[in-house]
């Protein structure tokens, strides 16, 4: 039992020393590169923006919540 602990602790501690420092970095590197980039602003637009075709699917479906709210409002006040 403990030579199967140990024989799965010492691989573990491994990766742990060999991924630890790249996990540490990688925020780091990643921020630096992408503001490196003359076309950053550009970039950060074009990762946050909707693709268009979700967008009309979004606010088609932002108009049916209303339209149902509306609904299910004056179904609540004609029950009463």
């Amino acid at each position: 039992m403990l030579l199967q602990r140990i024989s799965h602790s010492v691989p573990m501690t491994i990766e742990h020393s060999l991924n630890q420092p790249l996990a540490n970095n990688m925020q780091d590197t990643l921020m630096k590169s992408l503001f490196e980039d003359p076309n950053a602003t550009e970039l950060m637009k074009d990762l946050l923006s909707e693709e268009p075709s979700i967008a009309i699917t979004r606010e088609r479906l932002e108009s049916k919540k209303v339209r149902l709210l509306e609904i299910q409002a004056k179904l609540n006040d004609f029950r009463v």
